[in-house]
């Protein structure tokens, strides 16, 4: 949310970062660590699309490199894989439909 309001950045997705995540999923020690290892990839990918596709309100000059639809569509294959990687139980919980 703060990245949102641009008052903070969120943690940058390092390659440490995901061995945090992989530690987390193999230690099992709460029952939380999937929501937290989940919440921290979604937040990764929606830094691709802050990045990939600024606003026009903050950034009216902005031209693509490429037809947006090529980014749209990429974004889309990333959602389903993030998707397809959720563990069951967060799936089963979840009334959203990604």
């Amino acid at each position: 949310m703060s990245s949102t309001f641009k008052k903070l950045d969120g943690m940058p997705y390092t390659a440490y970062l995901e061995r945090c995540c992989l530690a987390l999923a193999e230690a099992e020690e709460y029952s939380t660590d999937p929501y937290l290892i989940s919440l921290v990839r979604l937040q990764h990918f929606v830094r691709k699309i802050e990045q990939n596709l600024p606003s026009y309100e903050l950034e009216p000059l902005w031209s693509p490199t490429a037809p947006i639809g090529m980014y749209v569509k990429s974004l889309e294959g990333e959602l389903q894989r993030f998707k397809y990687s959720l563990p069951q139980e967060l799936l089963l919980g979840s009334r959203c439909h990604l």
